[in-house]
């Protein structure tokens, strides 16, 4: 008597993300007094970005100094996970600042002529305690599914589980002329060439389809840098040593701003000890 023999096959199927065909354009210039002006346009596609993870590399010498430097962070990106991992328990949306050290988890602390731009949307799917315990497990390497955060199953957190976590999330602009604004410093030659790429640590530029967005990377800027005002000049917010339309866009942007009242707003800064 023949036996038959039943094989059973079990398929076990593992989320994963393949590079979105949707494309967005980082438009980064000069906007003047050794400033850099990141924004972006998408190009194709229905998704919009969620986060992003940019590599900024500044040539002859250059830095920023510190992150006081960041001139302006636009409100709808609020969420800083890598200022948030240096203290989870504490953190609250708009909070601390977008810029992280290469190649590691945190924000940066001090100058630097490479450093990352760590930045994410707060969509209404996620809370801050959700925030907090994602940037706890930050950049984490484990095997799956060891790590509840390691949603795409792929044994790292990064943005592309930020986005899986908060579901695609709500819509961002489709385009945004200053999505961050920096304050670069001299080396010594008065210009320097900023080079832009993806942070792949983190994940890059993430969609709202919880996928990769393809991008125009690497693209270099050249940005002047003109010499240091040596004199206190009210009215001269950005330090050129003089008082024009500029500065008065500047306290513009920030009319009837009120810290005291609202210290979570991304454009109160605190000061630096």
């Amino acid at each position: 008597m023949k036996k038959k023999i039943t094989l059973l096959i079990m398929l076990v199927i593992i989320p994963i993300k393949s590079v979105s065909s949707d494309t967005i354009t980082i438009n980064a210039y000069d906007s003047g007094n050794g400033q850099i002006t990141i924004g972006y346009t998408m190009v194709s596609g229905t998704s919009t970005p969620l986060t992003f993870g940019l590599r900024v590399t500044l040539s002859n010498g250059a830095t920023l100094a510190s992150p006081s430097d960041v001139i302006y962070v636009d409100s709808g990106f609020p969420i800083y996970i890598d200022h948030a991992y240096g203290d989870p328990g504490s953190y609250n949306y708009g909070i601390g600042h977008p810029l992280a050290e290469t190649g590691m988890p945190g924000e940066l602390t001090s100058g630097a002529s490479s450093f990352t731009i760590s930045l994410g949307s707060f969509p209404d799917s996620i809370t801050v305690q959700d925030v907090r315990a994602f940037s706890a497990e930050w950049l984490s390497e484990e095997a799956p599914p060891s790590n509840a955060m390691d949603f795409n199953l792929d044994g790292k957190v990064d943005f592309i589980d930020y986005s899986m976590m908060a579901g695609g999330g709500q819509v961002t602009p489709a385009s945004m002329v200053n999505l961050i604004t920096l304050q670069l410093h001299d080396g010594g030659s008065g210009h320097t060439e900023a080079t832009i790429q993806l942070d792949y640590i983190r994940g890059g530029i993430i969609g709202t389809n919880e996928m990769p967005l393809d991008t125009n990377f690497p693209q270099s800027v050249h940005v002047v840098i003109p010499a240091p005002c040596n004199y206190i000049l009210t009215g001269d917010l950005d330090g050129n040593c003089k008082v024009d339309i500029v500065d008065f866009a500047l306290m513009a942007t920030n009319w009837l701003t009120d810290c005291d009242a609202i210290p979570t707003n991304p454009v109160c800064i605190p000061k630096q000890a």
